[in-house]
């Protein structure tokens, strides 16, 4: 095979398969399984619906076809009130968009589901889906930038390239070699190392595959994040989503690959895989328990009857439990009646054991505990005390974590230095909400079984 020799053609997967995949993922899968054993059938199906929706959403938002946030996403993905108006707030042709790409990770789904093999068809097809809405692409020519017309499905007809930050020119596949290059990769992805191998890299894989021969004229990117989500489905039943303010990362992550050095992106897959699990469990966990009827139920009751330092890391992770204390008090008071109950916030020091687990206190002691009170019809309190701590080993990823110092059982929260610093990313936000709605859904319960208790024993006095 001839290629033009300023396109670096991929590696085979030789090259990746002893690639190291240090996440946890067994850890979120075997949570999303404990889950999904309890949980009804259109439940699961409507909490993989709420990972489509926002990786549908989010793949256009990373090409700049519109921009997104993090309400917007989560409006969208779960359907909300006046979501489809949130939509055309972004723009006139994003609800097309939209429509068109959950259309294309529906069709990924579909051939997860029924095991069909990945075929030169099908990724033509997938390009053709998930680019419907478009009809044009913007490229550089010798006289500007000019609007071409997008042929769905089709090869490019013209080379393409891209500059990357160091002015450096990137050459992707010459037109004559895509054809061919795109049935090298499928020879890859059907061999036998590659069908015994992690799905972290097989999505991986596949994903830097596309993108490094960009078989098309526009709309290779959102073609192989949606290809990648196909290896992850079959794995754990879940989509890859990868969220806007994550574009740098994933970004540079590519380049890495590119140039030789695939661990990044492998890495950068991994813990967006692990990210796309959780998002799918904590929506199960909530479906099955939500926070609003608990917080119904007990209203009810109520009527009834009632490369950083050390310093650095610290000043981090303060702002982070101080994120945490607002919001958890704020669920929290939100929830409960008004009146015949009350909150109240106390500050604590000191250390904890973080239930044997390698983390250590903040030396400001990072932890608060939220007192809830009724006072009427009867007399008690629950409390319940988010602690945070900074790994012993600056080798752990998951810099930080926050337990329940009240209670073991409760899972922790694990966040990576990344994920909150210079900025606490979209991503690192949807994993603190769900762990805040989770622990506040026990915690209700717990008050709302003690409130429950006490007015039993009290009519039996």
């Amino acid at each position: 095979m001839a290629v033009e020799s300023k396109y670096k053609p991929f590696a085979s997967f030789g090259a990746w398969k002893d690639l190291v995949i240090r996440g946890a993922w067994g850890e979120y899968l075997a949570a999303l399984e404990e889950v999904r054993q309890v949980a009804d059938e259109r439940d699961i199906e409507a909490a993989v619906e709420v990972a489509l929706r926002s990786a549908a959403l989010e793949t256009g938002a990373i090409e700049g076809l519109y921009a997104t946030n993090r309400g917007v996403t989560r409006a969208v993905a779960l359907q909300g009130a006046l979501w489809e108006a949130e939509l055309t707030k972004l723009g006139p042709d994003v609800a097309r968009h939209f429509d068109a790409q959950l259309a294309a990770f529906d069709l990924v789904l579909d051939t997860a589901t029924k095991k069909h093999p990945i075929s030169e068809k099908w990724i033509r097809d997938l390009h053709a889906q998930v680019c419907a809405a478009q009809t044009t692409y913007r490229v550089w020519t010798d006289v500007g930038w000019q609007e071409r017309p997008l042929h769905h499905g089709a090869y490019k007809a013209e080379p393409n390239n891209v500059t990357l930050a160091d002015q450096s020119v990137h050459w992707y596949a010459a037109v004559s070699d895509v054809a061919p290059e795109v049935a090298r990769l499928l020879d890859e992805l059907r061999s036998s190392a590659f069908e015994g191998a992690h799905p972290v890299l097989q999505a991986a894989y596949a994903h830097h595959g596309l993108t490094a021969i960009h078989p098309f004229e526009d709309g290779n990117g959102r073609t192989a994040r949606a290809s990648a989500s196909m290896f992850l489905y079959r794995a754990a039943g879940v989509p890859l989503v990868i969220f806007s303010d994550q574009r740098l990362r994933y970004f540079d992550a590519l380049e890495s690959a590119d140039r030789d050095n695939p661990q990044p992106f492998a890495t950068f897959i991994d813990e967006r895989a692990s990210d796309s699990i959780a998002l799918v469990t904590d929506r199960l966990r909530e479906v099955r328990d939500p926070l609003d009827a608990r917080a119904r139920a007990l209203r009810d009751l109520f009527r009834s009857h009632g490369g950083l330092t050390h310093a650095e890391v610290a000043a981090v992770g303060t702002r982070l439990s101080d994120l945490i204390r607002v919001e958890f008090a704020q669920v929290i008071t939100d929830a409960i009646p008004q009146g015949d109950t009350s909150t109240r916030l106390e500050l604590k020091g000191g250390q904890c054991s973080f239930w044997d687990l390698p983390y250590h206190s903040l030396p400001s002691g990072g932890a608060f505990t939220l007192h809830l009170i009724s006072r009427n019809p009867i007399e008690l309190g629950v409390e319940i005390t988010p602690f945070l701590g900074v790994a012993n080993d600056v080798a752990n990823r998951d810099t930080f974590i926050v337990i329940d110092a009240n209670r073991s059982t409760v899972r922790p929260l694990k966040l990576r230095i990344g994920d909150v610093h210079p900025e606490i990313t979209q991503a690192a936000r949807s994993l603190i909400d769900g762990w805040i709605r989770h622990n506040a859904n026990g915690v209700l319960g717990e008050f709302h079984r003690a409130i429950e208790a006490a007015l039993k024993a009290q009519r039996l006095a």
